[in-house]
């Protein structure tokens, strides 16, 4: 385009500007509203007054630079040049290393 607005273009933005939102703050889950006996069961409430907190949200972050933790570990050696041969058996299926068992858990 023109990178230019028409007056009635910047007239419309002001009505929108004008316009009030509310706050939603709760809205029913699928759980709440599909399964009711489920969602007021005593666990379920501390597995979502769980996910709430702040503990959680630190559990995640952690998680989350783990991972970007190994990744680097196991890129290193691609990143810096150097000539990797992967493992035959590697694509068999199993675990059979520890990095291996560290993708399984990511």
């Amino acid at each position: 385009g023109t990178s230019r607005i028409s007056e009635e273009e910047f007239m419309d933005f002001g009505n929108v500007v004008l316009l009030e939102f509310q706050r939603a703050d709760y809205y029913a889950s699928f759980v709440e509203k599909y399964l009711p006996g489920v969602a007021a069961s005593p666990s379920y409430q501390r597995f979502c007054k769980f996910v709430k907190s702040k503990y959680f949200e630190f559990t995640i972050d952690a998680i989350l630079v783990l991972n970007a933790v190994v990744i680097a570990i196991q890129s290193a050696p691609e990143l810096s040049g150097k000539r990797v041969e992967i493992d035959p058996h590697y694509y068999n299926g199993r675990i059979d290393t520890v990095w291996e068992f560290v993708e399984a858990i990511f």
